[in-house]
């Protein structure tokens, strides 16, 4: 059966920690991407859709379908292995073998992949219309907006694609050459741009293991290596000062093991489990029913 070992004390990380093997080559897919996009992009489409004044045509002339096609190669490898490490370390600690081909398994990764490859082609395009829509709105002259379309919108939501807007609008105001609203404006892109890939790839792969850790559970109660009726799950939170409210709040929730759902006394509802958000550092620990609750996280600590 399963054995749980003492609580100890989560460590405070006041920083985020550098990102995993795996972590490192889905944010490498997502950039990548990018650059697959705007290598194939001709600003002289993009002008074309401008000049007919058709939003969905320039949208069309930014060639996002090439980055999701490439993230479909890519992505769903490094899912799979992040699934399966987890899935194969609480087996092999519980004395049995993560089968990573269950129907299950199988079902999460390809869903789970094509998911986040959607999102991420939803949100760039989506992105995308919204800045064509605003240099429709300030009249921007058709070569300037293709060249900022092409330069500042590939790839970020539409909150980060209007930052860089902003951005070359002030620098503009300020009365620097096109040259250099350029330079700046592109230095910024890509720090915005690997910013994003960051989050989605930390978030993808914890969501990995996460859903990794409730598969081998499941199969270590079909092989009787775990008692459902004797252990259950702890939502358990990292303490430090970035640990979110409702994290904080659902440390300590106790939910069914596999798959049970996660609601706090307060009434926060976490779903089966973590991440609840974007770069959520919480995971869902197998403890023994009645034992004693692992330390709570707290709000704002240094």
């Amino acid at each position: 059966m399963i054995a749980f070992p003492e609580p100890v004390a989560k460590a405070t990380a006041p920083k985020l920690p550098p990102l995993s093997t795996l972590e490192r080559r889905i944010r490498t897919a997502l950039l990548t991407a990018l650059d697959k996009i705007r290598g194939a992009t001709r600003l002289a489409d993009i002008r074309d859709a401008v000049d007919r004044g058709e939003v969905e045509a320039a949208v069309e002339a930014i060639r996002v379908e090439l980055g999701e096609a490439f993230l479909r190669s890519a992505v769903p490898q490094a899912l799979r292995q992040a699934y399966e490490i987890e899935g194969d370390d609480v087996a092999t600690a519980l004395g049995y073998t993560f089968d990573i081909l269950t129907p299950q398994a199988v079902d999460w990764v390809r869903q789970n992949a094509g998911s986040l490859i959607r999102q991420w082609g939803d949100s760039s395009r989506d992105a995308l219309r919204n800045l064509v829509a605003e240099g429709f709105r300030l009249n921007v002259p058709t070569a300037t907006l293709a060249r900022q379309i092409r330069q500042t919108g590939i790839g970020l939501t539409w909150r980060q694609a209007r930052a860089v807007l902003n951005l070359r609008q002030r620098l503009t105001a300020d009365g620097l050459d096109a040259a250099k609203v350029d330079a700046r404006a592109e230095r910024y892109f890509k720090r915005l741009a690997r910013y994003r890939a960051e989050l989605i790839s930390r978030t993808e792969m914890a969501r990995a293991s996460e859903y990794a850790r409730h598969e081998a559970w499941r199969q270590g109660i079909v092989e009787g290596f775990i008692d459902p009726t004797r252990t259950e799950q702890e939502w358990t939170a990292t303490e430090d000062h970035r640990c979110c409210e409702e994290c904080a709040d659902l440390d300590g929730t106790r939910a069914s093991i596999p798959d049970g759902h996660f609601i706090s006394a307060n009434g926060t509802d976490g779903g089966v489990g973590p991440p609840l958000h974007p770069a959520c550092r919480c995971r869902a620990t197998a403890v023994a029913v009645g034992s004693k609750p692992l330390p709570r996280a707290q709000v704002n600590v240094v």
